[in-house]
């Protein structure tokens, strides 16, 4: 039941259907009473070249690549078929669907079918009483939203120029923080003016903002970014060809069409809404350019604010006074009356300045909305007007306990609490904590919540904290689940702000930040000198402070050509200088000595000279090996809940008897099962005389078995056999259906395809390089070849990089390799590489703030030389030789090696590129990956297993388990044979 307009309970489904049919058909009508207006101000235009690359024809690949982007099963259409269905079958579809889209480009052709549009009403309050308490959205067949995904990928790339830095909603490279910044800190201003009439912050609630935008209005905003006819056309056809139905308790009412708004669901709706809503923007601008609007600075070089906008969510700001109440209010009326937007009033707010007595209420007088002490959220962030306390988190904490009290933690396995610890939990604090240095009490409030949910427990009941909750949150790779730490979560999303306020200088939020508070060009200069900070500083920018003091400990030089970097003095190679790990009585010839003295001329380590003066034991000191042997762990084909199960097992935690008697739970320590000793770890999974046969056959679903035979003996001994033979038969069973789901599923269509070397045509040499790490980072290598349109070996080498990442020998070989060539003398080159992640940083990384920039430039560096050079990927099977070479770089004695004639072990594959031969590729199973972590070397159809030879996916399981087993024994226990 639903309220109507006039207040009056509405029980009859014939009249509820009715109601809501003609709610919003009159919700999306054009409201007749008034002409609208026609917007005149100055507006960006898109930049004329690159008018032809918006109007120019749909590829496949283009087509592909916004298929691709859909999420897979997000609720479909009327058609009823989702994403994932024409993902799955692409090749069968695509054809097609590339119809579809290229007859819109082209011809503004689209069929009645595809702007047939679903209406779902999604509550925005707990319990909705009124239909405008729902918010519409639309559920767009996958061939329509294809369409306008495409124009999507094509606009949003233009808007980030288009668009001012006021508004940051689904602009490339702004994001949310950016605004909440701007927005404490001015409210921070505002709080802090002493001015007779002060300052003032108004947020305004636009009425259905999606749904009220005119499309008259819209198709004006088109063309005054100087959208061409075509495009404009385009987007105006999808726009006003849709066809609304409300999907009301399940059934599809009466269908009808709109003559405003923009669907929500729809792919292109946001994009479209943000440049309706710069228009508004562009009148505040026109505005404060001649004085009109006085927008707020907070110093004499600062920024003037005078909004701020997230999509609807709209933030203005201006001194208080009579003179700019009138001026907003006639702004305002002017973009409503020509966009069709509407204010909500009583859902608005203003704050001015506490100490401008008297003018808060003229101010909302003048105005019409409510004045208030505490403008609540902006963005979902608390807006502070105060300190920060723990009353500032009051609700996220209530948030996560009424998450947490929703779900059964005794439902729940070990694996499925940390699952949503992990993914919920600790992520709901995640926007609050990027902004915003909680307090410690809050965040050690969310760690018990989170810790006390994770064993089992809840509010009122404390579980058996098998880990501590220190170790939990250590990273898989050392023993721990991951799981977030809200303090150092906390830190690090703070730390990660710091950063971009390194790095994005130029952004409207750094040069307020810089201005209000006197910041110089170093930042850390600026805050050695107020090491205590000042009263005078927001709680915003005190944890942004603190931020800078973590992040200070963790910043290193990226060194390039060692030329401004001191070798002693300066954190390059550690985290800290080197003098600070050095013995104090080591005496240091020249502390100013730049890193470049130590490189060679080829761009190598002076060796010689490096070990003159540095000790010997810093000098050949490797990376520590952070692997704490638990990697193998989560690598497992298993069901998350055993894995966790094999974790406490390796912790030594399970809650065995001799456990639970020393914590006074239990009378008894021993063994339930045989009563032979006392029921340790060891003893009920390795010792126990009813568990050491099965320990020789499988190692992880034997441990969870026999764990679980126990607790059920307990519970119903008579039930229970003991007997070897009915739990083999049981846990072979479960390994054959462990295999079947989660090893070697079935693929339901081929995807195999043959990978050969190509030969360059003629006139052109082909280089093939690859990288190689044993470890990642470990010693590594990197090796190339150059080879004529006839296969022919030209040139090769081998280079030996030490040790570092993958990424970096992959990127270390196109350099070295693309050099080499240049040295060759040869000016028309194609570069082959087999791996894609090097060859997409050498295209779009950012060289300002990657790692590996200076690499990276100097590979674009070589590349944008007088040649005819072309970089692109080949898959592993093509790229055999180069592999070779860089294994064999990774034990070469000396730095660099070139390669005049091809080495013996060679020949056979060169012999096969040469001749083109063919060499089978597809998408590899579970069970073929699973041989290069743990099998390396051994297939799967012939393993020996108890002396024979078996061809069955049980023998190979038993073999991985096994081998799985033996690597527990080394890393744990011994098992007696």
């Amino acid at each position: 039941m639903l309220q109507n307009d006039a207040g009056e309970w509405v029980f009859s489904q014939d009249l509820l259907r009715a109601m809501v049919t003609e709610y919003y058909k009159s919700l999306f009508s054009v409201d007749s009473s008034g002409e609208l207006l026609r917007l005149v101000v100055p507006c960006p235009k898109l930049p004329w070249d690159q008018l032809p690359l918006l109007d120019e024809g749909v590829s496949l690949a283009e087509v592909k690549k916004a298929l691709f982007q859909m999420k897979p099963w997000k609720a479909p259409g009327h058609d009823g078929f989702q994403a994932g269905f024409f993902q799955r079958f692409w090749e069968t579809t695509s054809s097609a669907l590339c119809q579809t889209v290229t007859a819109a480009f082209e011809e503004g052709i689209l069929p009645n079918t595809l702007s047939e549009t679903l209406l779902v009403l999604i509550p925005k309050v707990p319990n909705p009483e009124h239909l405008r308490q729902f918010r519409p959205i639309s559920l767009c067949c996958v061939a329509y939203k294809l369409i306008t995904k495409v124009l999507v990928n094509r606009i949003r790339l233009l808007l980030h120029d288009l668009v001012a830095p006021n508004q940051v909603s689904f602009i490339p490279r702004r994001q949310a923080a950016d605004n909440i910044i701007l927005a404490q800190e001015i409210i921070h201003t505002i709080r802090r003016c002493s001015s007779k009439n002060g300052l003032m912050a108004i947020k305004i609630d636009l009425e259905k903002a999606y749904d009220r935008v005119n499309w008259s209005f819209l198709r004006d905003t088109l063309r005054d970014f100087g959208f061409s006819e075509k495009w404009t056309r385009l987007i105006m056809l999808c726009v006003e060809s849709s066809s609304l139905a409300v999907l009301w308790n399940g059934e599809k009412l009466d269908s009808f069409r709109p003559q405003r708004g923009l669907r929500q669901g729809d792919p292109l709706s946001p994009y479209l809404f943000v440049l309706c809503m710069e228009r508004l923007g562009h009148l505040i601008d026109r505005e404060v350019q001649s004085g009109a609007w006085k927008p707020i600075k907070a110093g004499r070089n600062c920024p003037g604010i005078s909004h701020l906008f997230f999509a609807d969510d709209l933030f203005l700001f201006s001194r208080a006074g009579e003179a700019q109440a009138n001026k907003i209010k006639e702004v305002l009326d002017e973009f409503c009356a020509a966009s069709g937007a509407k204010i909500s009033f009583e859902k608005s707010k203003i704050f001015v300045s506490p100490k401008a007595h008297g003018s808060a209420s003229r101010m909302s007088s003048l105005l019409g909305i409510p004045s208030t002490n505490d403008l609540g959220k902006y963005l979902g962030v608390p807006i502070i007007h105060g300190r920060v306390t723990k009353a500032t988190f009051k609700e996220i904490v209530e948030k996560v306990q009424r998450k947490l009290s929703t779900w059964k933690s005794k439902l729940l396995s070990l694996a499925g609490r940390a699952t949503l610890v992990g993914a919920v939990t600790s992520s709901i604090p995640t926007y609050h904590m990027m902004t915003m240095l909680m307090p410690k009490n809050v965040t050690s409030i969310l760690d018990s919540m989170n810790n006390r949910f994770l064993w089992g427990g809840n509010e009122h009941k404390r579980g058996v904290h098998l880990v501590a909750w220190s170790d939990v949150c250590t990273p898989k790779s050392m023993g721990g689940l991951s799981l977030q730490r809200m303090e150092l979560h906390n830190r690090a999303l703070l730390q990660k702000t710091a950063w971009r306020f390194l790095m994005e200088p130029g952004s409207m939020w750094v040069r307020f930040l810089k201005a209000k508070y006197g910041i110089g060009d170093d930042i850390f200069r600026f805050l050695d000198n107020k090491p205590k900070g000042s009263p005078t500083w927001s709680s915003t920018w005190k944890g942004l402070a603190r931020a800078f003091s973590f992040l200070s400990a963790g910043l290193k030089w990226r060194v390039g050509n060692g030329r401004t970097v001191r070798f002693w003095e300066d954190p390059w190679l550690l985290n800290v200088p080197l003098t600070h790990s050095l013995d104090p009585s080591f005496a240091i010839e020249n502390p100013g000595v730049l890193v470049r003295e130590y490189i060679n001329p080829e761009g190598g380590w002076n060796m010689d000279k490096v070990f003159l003066d540095l000790p010997a034991e810093v000098a050949l000191k490797d990376e520590a090996d952070v692997d704490g042997g638990w990697a193998w762990l989560w690598k497992l084909p298993l069901p998350s809940r055993w894995l966790h199960f094999v974790w406490t097992v390796r912790r030594d935690r399970l809650l065995t008897n001799s456990m639970r008697a020393a914590w006074g739970v239990s009378f008894s320590p021993n063994c339930s099962l045989c009563n032979d000793g006392v029921e340790s770890v060891v003893h009920v999974l390795r010792d126990c005389r009813y568990a050491s046969i099965e320990w020789r056959i499988i190692f992880a679903v034997t441990l969870w078995r026999l764990w679980t035979r126990r607790c059920d003996f307990i519970m119903k001994s008579e039930d229970v056999s003991l007997e070897a033979n009915p739990l083999i038969s049981n846990i072979m069973d479960t390994a054959k259906e462990v295999m079947t789901a989660l090893v070697d599923p079935k693929p339901a269509a081929a995807t195999n395809f043959c990978v050969q070397w190509e030969s360059p045509s003629d006139g052109t040499v082909k280089l093939n390089v690859d990288g190689a790490a044993k470890g990642n980072p470990g010693i590594a290598g990197a090796g190339g070849l150059i080879r004529s349109s006839t296969g022919a070996w030209l040139m090769g080498f081998k280079l030996h990089l030490g040790v570092c990442s993958n990424v970096e020998a992959e990127l270390q070989a196109i350099r070295r390799g693309l050099q080499l060539v240049w040295d060759c003398g040869y000016r028309v080159l194609i570069c082959e590489s087999d791996a894609l992640v090097a060859i997409d940083l050498v295209r779009n990384g950012d060289v300002m703030i990657h790692p590996l920039g200076c690499l990276i430039a100097d590979i674009r560096s070589l590349l944008n030389r007088e040649w005819r050079c072309t970089l692109q990927h080949i898959y592993r099977e093509g790229n055999f030789c180069a592999d070779w070479l860089a294994n064999a770089a990774c034990s070469l004695d000396e730095e660099l090696e070139l390669i005049a004639n091809p080495p013996d072990d060679m020949r056979m594959l060169l012999d096969a590129d040469a001749r083109q031969r063919p060499r089978l590729r597809g998408d590899r199973s579970k069970r073929e990956r699973l041989d290069d972590v743990f099998l390396p070397g051994l297939h799967w159809r012939a393993i020996p297993v108890r002396g024979r030879e078996q061809d069955s996916k049980r023998a190979y399981l038993c073999s991985l388990l096994l081998h799985q087993a033996r690597k527990f024994k080394d890393n744990c226990w011994s098992v007696a044979t």
